[in-house]
């Protein structure tokens, strides 16, 4: 249980487990959440591309979304 734990707070600050984070919530359709976590991610790991794709997949997904509310 305490590996777990020591485990979790460890990996939570990995470059994969941010793709896997932001990856997941872009999957959800939760766009504006996931172009949150990735310029947080951004700070962390700076220049990092698979971060950078992922960014602006989401900000692509968050303003089409926004366009079709608009709409």
């Amino acid at each position: 249980m305490i590996s777990r734990l020591i485990n979790f707070l460890f990996r939570r600050h990995t470059v994969s487990y941010q793709l896997h984070r932001i990856e997941k919530l872009i999957a959800k359709k939760k766009y504006a959440e996931a172009v949150a976590a990735s310029y947080l991610a951004l700070e962390k790991f700076p220049q990092n591309p698979e971060l950078e794709a992922l960014n602006s997949e989401a900000f692509k997904g968050f303003s089409s979304y926004l366009y079709n509310q608009e709409f």
